[in-house]
């Protein structure tokens, strides 16, 4: 087995480690070079190293980048803490401009949602319900849901979901009754 520079998200460093099957070990080139030896477990998961040892990750959302939602009007997302941070969840924050949104679609995952900022319309299966600050949604997995931000102050929410592969299709006409 040869040794390989792997990339830590965690930390930000790179690190020298041995792919076992599934499991590396990984020892960071500068406690090495401290003689501080530590060992971190981390499984491959579909080409990414996920962090396996449940320690704790607190990130800045100023260094996290926000990336346009293409399918959205006026939407960013930033991913907080990924299925590479964290074993079970994923959290993201959703930023709308005022009148921004997203068109009708389907998750194969459901979504744990938290209300920030401000105030939408949000349908879910055939009800329309008004959320605001303060609020919690829950969509279950494969029900249709949209989101229309107020058009004044603009919507923002935390969205947790359960690290498991995610189909989203949006719905046309005659899809997603």
């Amino acid at each position: 087995m040869s040794e390989r520079r792997l990339f830590s998200r965690r930390s930000g460093t790179w690190c020298k480690g041995v792919i076992v099957g599934s499991i590396s070990r990984v020892k960071r080139d500068f406690a090495a070079s401290q003689n501080n030896e530590s060992e971190f477990a981390f499984e491959k998961k579909s080409s990414m190293v996920v962090n396996m040892l449940n320690e704790p990750i607190v990130k800045s959302s100023d260094s996290i980048p926000a990336d346009v939602v293409g399918a959205g009007t006026g939407t960013k997302r930033q991913v907080l803490i990924s299925d590479q941070d964290a074993p079970n969840f994923a959290l993201r924050r959703f930023i709308m401009e005022p009148s921004g949104g997203m068109p009708k679609h389907t998750n194969s995952v459901e979504h744990e949602q938290y209300i920030l900022r401000g105030k939408a319309r949000v349908g879910i299966g055939d009800t329309v319900f008004v959320v605001k600050a303060g609020d919690a949604v829950f969509i279950p997995e494969g029900v249709p849901h949209w989101y229309e931000a107020d058009a004044q102050e603009g919507f923002e929410f935390l969205c947790i979901v359960p690290n498991k592969e995610d189909v989203i299709e949006l719905c046309d006409s005659a899809a997603c009754k």
